[in-house]
């Protein structure tokens, strides 16, 4: 039997009264529960195009559809295509870690959103879906 809504609410806002939701990055307190406070989220540099059509790493400029780096054009990797949600600092590194390591599962649906945004492009017609292991 599935709980209404509106009490799912209710319950939401008690949960949330006791203990309030906080930023996923920097533990600072947020409006709801999974988001990112402004500081954090200035400091993730998401991957967008323009990007490199095989392993994704950003280029800096628009270069035309179906563009690969340099790497992949002199040593084409083993796997068809790649992406990633973001580049790797200071900031997404403690996303990162956090998630991967420090049984951060109140992260997951956020870390969902994004790697679905990510991997739209290659999601459609994929054979596989790997994840790539911690070790």
């Amino acid at each position: 039997m599935e709980l209404p809504v509106a009490l799912l609410n209710v319950a939401r806002r008690a949960v949330d009264t006791v203990l309030p939701p906080r930023c996923l990055g920097c533990g600072v307190m947020v409006a709801d529960t999974g988001a990112v406070c402004p500081a954090c989220w200035g400091g993730i540099d998401f991957i967008a195009p323009p990007m490199c059509d095989c392993c994704g790493l950003p280029f800096a400029y628009e270069t035309g559809a179906a563009a690969i780096c340099g790497e992949c054009a002199r040593q084409p990797p083993l796997f068809g295509r790649a992406r990633s949600v973001m580049t790797y600092t200071d900031t997404s590194r403690r996303f990162v870690l956090a998630f991967k390591h420090a049984d951060r599962t109140d992260a997951a649906p956020a870390w969902g959103t994004w790697l679905a945004r990510a991997g739209r492009d290659l999601l459609a017609d994929a054979d596989i879906l790997l994840p790539v292991p911690l070790h």
